[in-house]
């Protein structure tokens, strides 16, 4: 999915302007796989012993990140239209033409 998302960050069509959202949703995305990541080491180094409530703690914190992420996605896929193309959601001839974006032209325009 980090793969993907980089290359959509960079190339994808959209089909307006999603603000901060764009750069918001990789952020919360490293910010919960370094978490995620970070819980695992510490687990595989105390694996003898049962966790400590801080790390359950952690891990649900981790899990609300992970579905805010998520959530971040779906936005910036079906609200503005990030890496669809226009054609895809056209079910009849009478839409009108959508221009399309692409993030690193809206970069350049800030």
């Amino acid at each position: 999915a980090g793969v993907a998302g980089m290359l959509a960050y960079f190339n994808a069509p959209m089909q307006s302007d999603p603000g901060i959202l764009i750069h918001l949703h990789p952020i919360a995305a490293l910010a919960t796989m370094i978490l995620f990541t970070g819980l695992a080491v510490i687990r595989w180094r105390t694996r003898t012993i049962p966790p400590a409530p801080s790390i359950a703690f952690l891990s649900l914190i981790g899990a609300v990140m992970l579905m805010g992420t998520g959530w971040l996605g779906s936005h910036l896929v079906y609200h503005y239209g990030v890496g669809v193309m226009p054609e895809a959601n056209r079910h009849d001839a009478e839409k009108p033409e959508v221009e399309q974006t692409r993030v690193h032209d809206v970069l350049r325009r800030q």
